[in-house]
């Protein structure tokens, strides 16, 4: 018998989260509703609902529990939750966990942010561990979520549009550590400083480092820089992240070395989508904040043409042409942010702009640039003109293959 046996369930959100909510729920025995009702037992939240929906304020006045997705799918997982949040990285560093925990023999279901409903996951699967992505927008809501171990992979500005301020931000991403105990791990950048009840492990220096292009884990090395077979150093902390969560889970170093070493990462990210008269284009289309950008921009061999679009995010974009490399030549924008864009650059003294109207012209002028290079990273999310990264990405390789 589980909680929600029984009772009324009103499910606000469609999409993976919403979807994956009402079929565990339906599976779990609760009575589904259509509507909203005073008398409901529970209100199911998906994570773009914002908690200053007024649907909260009539939680409260109805004495209604009102919980997220993610606090659901705790509630309902009977496995150990590996649990990964941070600005940059986070996808990355969830999918390799979940691939090591299989090379180590374990049965992992690897859900969440990642675009798979923790909450179905948890009752539909066969597992003996859930390793979940958590979003800022997922850790809003949560009451009682606790993983056995939490990795925070970085922080840098992000979705200012709906957490308002950077202090407000950093706020909600902690929160993966909130109700963890003693007995617990929290797994960060050696140069995060944070305070928690759990045990802190570091990566990138003190647990985890690199020693003479080697990666060191708890004083032993673990594998070489040689054995990464993903691009940039980002990537490099990736590895750093997922091996010390593992390990700490039991995954022994055989295990962690193999899965690096055969590991992949999705489609989107920093993805060589052609190579065309001595251009080579890529996809980094997941690249959705500034920050993500430099890394994508760091892992570039020679010139580069950047391209950034997408829809405003609430942050200026000072910041990434103050810190572009001297490789990119030239940056293409378009798209809501193309205003901000232009008024970071005359601030900035950046001269190497060009503006286009959508993507298909935004390859035509990348590709004229002359760089060897031309990089989709755009930066920010795509809702201005896509429904996700993935499509903004698919239309940029659609416009790459017409060059051929």
């Amino acid at each position: 018998m589980n909680e929600f046996f029984g009772k009324k369930v009103f499910v606000l959100g469609d999409g993976v989260s919403g979807s994956g909510a009402r079929n565990a729920l339906k599976k779990c025995g609760s009575a589904i509703c259509s509507k909203l009702a005073e008398n409901l037992d529970y209100i199911i939240v998906s994570p773009g609902i914002s908690t200053d929906n007024e649907i909260f304020s009539f939680a409260i006045a109805n004495k209604i529990k009102i919980i997220g997705e993610l606090e659901l799918g705790y509630r309902l997982c009977n496995a150990p939750i590996i649990a990964v949040t941070g600005t940059n990285g986070k996808t990355t560093v969830t999918a390799l966990i979940g691939e090591i925990l299989r090379q180590g023999g374990y049965n992992p279901i690897v859900c969440g942010n990642i675009g798979v409903s923790f909450a179905q996951s948890a009752v539909y699967e066969e597992y003996d561990v859930a390793v979940v992505e958590t979003s800022s927008f997922q850790l809003e809501t949560i009451k009682k979520f606790h993983p056995y171990i939490a990795v925070i992979t970085n922080l840098t500005p992000d979705h200012l549009d709906r957490h308002k301020t950077l202090v407000e931000y950093f706020k909600q991403k902690r929160k993966i550590a909130r109700n963890q105990t003693a007995q617990d791990f929290l797994v960060v950048p050696d140069s995060m400083k944070i305070s928690a009840r759990s045990r802190v492990i570091t990566f990138d220096g003190g647990d985890c480092c690199i020693e003479q292009e080697k990666i060191v884990l708890f004083d032993e090395e673990l594998l070489a820089l040689s054995d990464i077979t993903l691009r940039g150093y980002h990537n490099v902390l990736n590895v750093m992240a997922a091996a010390t969560a593992c390990s700490l889970f039991g995954v022994q170093p055989n295990a962690i070395r193999k899965a690096v070493f055969d590991f992949r990462t999705d489609r989107h990210r920093i993805e060589l989508v052609a190579q065309i008269n001595g251009i080579s284009y890529f996809d980094d289309s997941k690249g959705t904040n500034i920050a993500s950008v430099l890394c994508a921009v760091q892992s570039m061999q020679g010139d580069t043409c950047l391209i950034v679009c997408g829809n405003d995010k609430g942050y200026e974009y000072d910041e990434l042409f103050l810190a572009l490399d001297e490789k990119v030549k030239s940056v293409v924008a378009f798209g809501e942010i193309k205003n901000k864009v232009v008024s970071a650059t005359k601030r900035c003294g950046y001269e190497n702009l060009m503006l286009a109207l959508d993507m298909a012209d935004a390859v035509k002028k990348a590709t004229a640039s002359g760089c060897e290079n031309v990089l989709l990273s755009p930066g920010t999310s795509s809702f201005d003109m896509y429904s996700g990264y993935d499509e903004r990405g698919d239309a940029f390789a659609l416009e790459v293959k017409k060059l051929c």
